[in-house]
């Protein structure tokens, strides 16, 4: 565990107040804090992380979860809106209850201490979405959605 490193990516309003709890800590030397990056970045950034842990209390479908597992990367989340969606749990990430940060620090403890579950994890999340997001069987799906509705009203 001792190996540990962060790389916490975005900004915000309150970068300066989790800096100073990251010190107070005393583990502000195992978060590199990115800021915003540019989107053809995301990609690169990704490929150095073991996993991606989404913090974020609320948001559709968590667009970095899907970039993860994409490049096979679990993905460790809160249960929130669209993330059960591609998190899996057990399958290709955990889920957390909401705002439960004692359980995300297990989950991120569980999986730093298996890399064969990462690799698992991340396989079956880059086949669950490389599936669930080709452009053909999305444009398929509309295309029977529109007719599902246009059925209805004729």
């Amino acid at each position: 565990m001792a190996a540990l490193r962060f790389v916490w990516v975005g900004d915000g309003a309150q970068r300066s107040e989790y800096v100073t709890q990251l010190e107070r800590l005393g583990i502000r030397s195992r978060v590199h804090l990115t800021g915003l990056v540019a989107p053809q970045e995301v990609a690169r950034m990704l490929a150095g992380m073991d996993a991606l842990v989404h913090a974020s209390q609320w948001e559709g479908l968590p667009r970095a979860a899907v970039q993860a597992l994409l490049m096979s990367k679990p993905v460790i989340s809160f249960d929130i809106d669209g993330a059960p969606e591609v998190v899996l749990p057990g399958q290709t990430g955990l889920l957390v209850p909401l705002n439960d940060t004692f359980g995300l620090g297990r989950a991120i403890v569980e999986l730093a201490q298996d890399a064969d579950l990462r690799g698992r994890m991340g396989r079956a999340g880059r086949e669950l979405c490389l599936r669930r997001f080709d452009h053909n069987r999305m444009i398929e799906d509309i295309e029977a959605l529109y007719k599902k509705l246009a059925d209805r009203r004729g």
